[in-house]
């Protein structure tokens, strides 16, 4: 038989494991197959499938829109950047629909604002809605992850504490201390990397740095 008549046509199913991590699965073209590889558990198929996706008229974009809604961070952000651009008013929608979404706060390590001086402001935001609050001086990088253990309510003198809340991507909360409160408010970035806090009229930005194991 000659080795042309071998040859795969476009349209024909592949097999092989380019795209799934299945050794014996079928790689399909075309619409199914953009469908098969956002399937994926592999995120780099994932959005190397949405940008294709866009070929396929209103069925791919449809795609590109559910994955505003996938729980990987990399993958709906991928999509959120192949749309922002477009003037679809239901893109539109869906897309104010996710920024809002978008602004949220994170438990997993501490946000801080650093000062000239390496004086360090502190904030741990819980899921309860409370926030912790301290500040501290120090030259050294390591000092952070170190100091994670000082957060958690009651535990020293040098803590204060607040209830927070949030609504789409304002913040606002109250320090108590001793008798006064500290009023903060401000705005959180998307993905909640960052967040600009203004107190007595100065306003400072917190940036996240994640801690590992933090309780």
């Amino acid at each position: 038989m000659s080795n042309k008549l071998k040859r795969p046509r476009v349209y024909d199913a592949v097999l092989g494991n380019q795209y799934n991590p299945h050794a014996n699965a079928v790689v399909l073209g075309g619409i199914e197959g953009v469908k098969q590889r956002l399937a994926s558990q592999v995120i780099e198929e994932k959005i190397s499938a949405l940008s294709e996706a866009l070929n396929y008229d209103a069925e791919g974009l449809t795609l590109v829109i559910q994955a505003l809604n996938d729980h990987c961070e990399q993958v709906h952000f991928a999509a959120y950047n192949l749309l922002k651009h477009r003037k679809e008013s239901e893109i539109k929608t869906a897309l104010d629909k996710y920024v809002k979404q978008s602004h949220y706060i994170r438990f997993d390590g501490l946000y801080y604002s650093r000062s000239q001086s390496n004086n360090y402001y502190l904030l741990r935001f819980y899921q309860d809605k409370i926030v912790i609050d301290t500040n501290v001086f120090s030259g050294k990088q390591d000092f952070l992850e170190k100091t994670a253990e000082w957060f958690y309510p009651g535990h020293n003198q040098f803590i204060y504490q607040g209830i927070y809340q949030i609504e789409d991507n304002s913040l606002k909360f109250s320090i108590v201390s001793g008798q006064s409160a500290i009023d903060y408010q401000g705005e959180i970035d998307m993905y909640g990397y960052s967040i600009l806090l203004t107190c007595y009229c100065r306003t400072r930005r917190y940036n996240f740095i994640n801690v590992p194991n933090l309780k």
